[in-house]
């Protein structure tokens, strides 16, 4: 019997979603984020607007010139 990956959509999500929120929590404990902007970059994380770490380290680096 040959076991199936079926959808792992939800995985997915929820093992980016913890890399990018403790990437954000660790920049706003550094002081290189603002409660403001980790609030809003977190609100993009939960809609899925960065694919991957690399994606969201690009959208600070834009917000930050």
């Amino acid at each position: 019997k040959i076991k199936l990956k079926v959808n792992t959509r939800k995985q997915d999500y929820v093992k980016i979603t913890r890399k990018l929120r403790g990437h954000v929590a660790e920049l706003k404990k550094q002081g290189k984020l603002t409660a403001e902007e980790a609030k809003e970059i977190r609100k993009r994380i939960r809609n899925r607007a960065f694919k991957s770490k690399a994606n969201l380290k690009n959208y600070i680096e834009g917000i930050k010139k």
